[in-house]
């Protein structure tokens, strides 16, 4: 009869609902989660450096435009090279 306890708590102990086969896979989740938590915070403090520059540096702005809009200065040639 104690072989047969023993047994359970042994099988409780691996595979049971709190047991450590349980406990190791939710370390790695932990971990996973933690690692794209703190990629997402990285990307998060540089989307607000972005975004202070836009709202302070007009250099920025007007690179922008230059590249995605196409703009230029009052005056300004654009010359575009196709292949």
């Amino acid at each position: 009869m104690a072989l047969v306890a023993n047994g359970y708590l042994l099988l409780s102990l691996l595979f049971g609902e709190m047991g450590l086969l349980k406990f190791i896979k939710m370390k790695q989740t932990y971990a996973h989660f933690r690692r794209e938590n703190e990629a997402l915070r990285e990307e998060n403090e540089k989307l607000g450096r972005r975004i202070k520059t836009l709202k302070t540096d007009s250099d920025a702005i007007e690179q922008i435009a230059r590249d995605r809009l196409g703009l230029a200065k009052e005056g300004e040639l654009i010359y575009e090279f196709y292949d």
